[in-house]
């Protein structure tokens, strides 16, 4: 049985312990107002149309995918949501969907219509995906727009319900459109991400800034009063840069965990290198120089910081679009 999940949904195939259900939501006059099925006269025709469904969903190869959408929190069957497949030379299929009044207006069909399309892009190599609505339906083409689909035309007359003729709004999205789509939206989720983790990280670097402020006053003042101990006091001086870039190696290892810890490795390697090769020049030179070269210290420490933590972030949508554009290929 083939069955989907989103943060909240469960969408399945039918099983015969959904036809209660599947009545009910059949049966609702609000549901109906744009459906050319119509309401069923009782059980034993919702029990057919239910059997003829689960028997299309059973054909292979399969053409047509009938499921249920089913509330995770509490297991109850709220809509129902179908895909039906074109010759697959065409790769092209329609997708219809229909939901519980009670659970209008929170997002369960935007939610499940949208992984229903990745399956359909993703899983079934569709190119193409197509779908109807009357011109009159206002919610259904909310739903249809939220999801990236675009409306290509309206075919007059075409909807024959409650004994009139209604015209009806095509729309379609494609391969590209949707992957591109998801592409943005994953973008936005870092930036979303990048935005809550500064928080944080500027908290923790306020504190690493006041312990290198201290340590760099503390170095100037020893050094001014004994300048014959400078160098003990640049290598006290290294010791806290050194342990500072140690602390910020491993947050950013833990915060962004889609970057490749040997790169941050490498960087921290070569961090400490230059560190110790500055420190043994400000052995050789005047006491003076040293305040130039710490400043440097300084700022190539800053680089170190935020080098790993951004470059994670653009390492991340250069994947993405890598990924669109071989696809769109």
């Amino acid at each position: 049985m083939l069955q989907l999940e989103t943060e909240r949904l469960i969408i399945r195939d039918l099983v015969e312990g959904d036809l209660h259900a599947m009545h009910e939501l059949n049966s609702l006059p609000e549901t109906d107002e744009f459906n050319t099925l119509g309401l069923p006269e009782n059980l034993e025709v919702t029990n057919e149309l239910m059997l003829d469904r689960m028997a299309k969903n059973a054909a292979l190869p399969r053409s047509v995918y009938v499921m249920a959408i089913v509330v995770k929190a509490n297991q109850e069957m709220i809509g129902m949501i179908g895909i039906n497949l074109a010759e697959p030379k065409k790769q092209r299929a329609e997708v219809w969907y229909k939901l519980h009044k009670n659970y209008w207006r929170k997002g369960y069909t935007t939610e499940a219509l949208q992984r229903l399309l990745q399956f359909a892009f993703e899983d079934l190599q569709l190119h193409r995906i197509e779908a109807g609505c009357a011109t009159e339906n206002i919610a259904s083409i909310k739903v249809l727009e939220k999801v990236g689909m675009q409306r290509e035309g309206r075919c007059r007359k075409i909807l024959p319900i409650r004994g009139a003729w209604l015209d009806n709004y095509m729309y379609a999205i494609l391969e590209e459109d949707f992957l591109r789509q998801y592409i943005n939206a994953k973008e936005s989720l870092i930036r979303k991400n990048m935005n809550s983790k500064a928080k944080s990280i500027v908290s923790l670097k306020r504190v690493d800034a006041v312990i290198q402020a201290v340590s760099f006053c503390i170095f100037i003042i020893l050094s001014l009063l004994k300048r014959e101990n400078a160098v003990q006091y640049i290598s006290s001086f290294a010791s806290v840069q050194i342990l500072s870039s140690l602390f910020w190696y491993f947050r950013l290892k833990r915060t962004r965990p889609l970057y490749e810890p040997a790169v941050i490795l490498r960087k921290t390697l070569l961090f400490l290198f230059c560190l110790i090769l500055i420190c043994l020049v400000v052995t050789v030179f005047i006491f003076y120089y040293a305040i130039g070269i710490i400043v440097l210290l300084l700022f190539v420490e800053a680089l170190f910081c935020s080098y790993p933590y951004f470059t994670a972030t653009l390492s991340e949508i250069k994947f993405y679009r890598k990924q669109m554009k071989s696809s769109i290929q």
